[in-house]
């Protein structure tokens, strides 16, 4: 009994002894409270959006011409490429809208008959712009009619983007 007597006043002492030690170096509540508040931030997130209509598109198109010469081929692919200018030109639409992307020319070969030389092919891309979207369809048009020509596709977009966003 004497030995739980004496554990319970040495951990009594343990606990005043802590218990003193902490008052010394407690922070008052009030000054806590205040250093919370100067160092609170206000921070806002938000998300934010806007529909454009397209009022232009771009399209690409590509001539692809198959020839015994790669010089008839590569003419051919040109002429062509010329007579689709001349197209688009009595359509309203501007030379310098009109760019041409890609030019390449290569030999077919049959390789069943030990890699001969079949042909030469000549393949051109290019793509214009069209302002209005009203004009797409008689522009196609008339360059479906004018034949060997394969559009690829046709990117619809706003002319202001940059404006529109900046």
């Amino acid at each position: 009994m004497k030995k739980r007597f004496l554990m319970l006043a040495i951990c009594a002492f343990a606990f005043l002894a802590l218990l003193s030690a902490g008052v010394n170096n407690c922070v008052p509540a009030k000054v806590f409270a205040q250093q919370q508040v100067a160092n609170q931030q206000v921070t806002v997130i938000g998300e934010s959006s806007t529909k454009l209509v397209a009022d232009m598109a771009k399209v690409s198109c590509n001539i692809n011409m198959l020839n015994s010469s790669m010089e008839k081929a590569k003419d051919m692919a040109f002429e062509k490429y010329s007579a689709v200018k001349s197209i688009l030109t009595e359509n309203n639409i501007a030379e310098e809208n009109v760019n041409l992307i890609y030019f390449s020319t290569f030999p077919n070969y049959d390789y069943n008959n030990y890699k001969t030389i079949t042909g030469y092919s000549a393949n051109l891309s290019f793509e214009f712009d069209v302002d209005g979207l009203e004009n797409i369809k008689p522009i196609v048009d008339a360059i479906s009619s004018a034949g060997e020509v394969n559009i690829s596709s046709i990117n619809y977009q706003v002319k202001n983007y940059a404006d529109e966003y900046n």
